[in-house]
């Protein structure tokens, strides 16, 4: 059960970071002008700190196995 969990929660780290990431850069373009420039540079940010979180969960998940 708990490997489940586990698997079930890394598809998450990605979209929140695109989400985040995307909603900020919208937030940002639509202060400076700039639109779609910072939510696509934001949300690509984000999904690689999401995949990179997703790796340092697996990493630290097999060195406790």
């Amino acid at each position: 059960m708990r490997q489940l969990a586990f698997a079930l929660e890394l598809p998450f780290f990605p979209v929140v970071g695109v989400v985040l990431g995307g909603a900020l850069g919208y937030w940002l373009d639509g202060k400076i002008g700039t639109r779609p420039l910072f939510a696509l540079l934001l949300g690509a940010g984000g999904f690689a700190a999401g995949i990179a979180a997703v790796i340092r969960r697996v990493s630290r998940q097999d060195q406790q196995s």
